[in-house]
């Protein structure tokens, strides 16, 4: 009865199809096929065991979509509107991936590897930043100390080193 419901039906309801470069709309194909044909068929399963679905995620690595315009480090690059149109045909398929994309790209992926016109921008001769984590070497700062546990040791404040 429902057998088609969330397929994409290929509409373009702001007529951007015909401005978007052959390697935009190769992105675009390609997770619309993925959504399509591996999402769609097996998603509701793993809502209903409220499960993720690492199958999906495993293959959604191997479509070689994963990188969010990252410059290097082995991700395929993309323009701003690719991985906009990536993230908006993920998430017809299925909330749960392009939620785990954004963060595991967007959030996780760009604070490690970031942009690189940042660096690039630095005064030249200068030693390039080392990205550091707060809470690894501070453990009394971050979430621990809102919720206050564990106590922070006596004299201590987060703007100590």
């Amino acid at each position: 009865m429902y057998a088609d419901i969330g397929r994409s039906l290929g509409t373009d309801y702001f007529h951007i199809a015909d401005q978007l470069t052959a390697e935009e709309s190769d992105h675009l194909r390609r997770v619309r096929e993925f959504v399509d044909g591996e999402v769609l068929p097996v998603i509701n399963e793993y809502w209903e065991r409220a499960e993720i679905p690492w199958p999906l995620i495993r293959s959604l690595g191997k479509l070689g979509v994963v990188g969010d315009g990252i410059d290097g480090y082995g991700c395929p690059p993309m323009s701003p509107i690719a991985t906009g149109l990536l993230h908006m045909e993920l998430n017809r398929g299925d909330g749960s991936l392009g939620t785990f994309l954004g963060v595991q790209a967007g959030l996780a992926m760009q604070s490690i590897f970031g942009p690189k016109s940042g660096a690039d921008r630095e005064a030249p001769g200068r030693p390039r930043r080392r990205p550091t984590v707060r809470g690894a070497r501070r453990p009394w700062a971050g979430v621990a100390v809102r919720s206050g546990w564990p106590p922070r040791p006596a004299g201590r404040t987060c703007a100590a080193g």
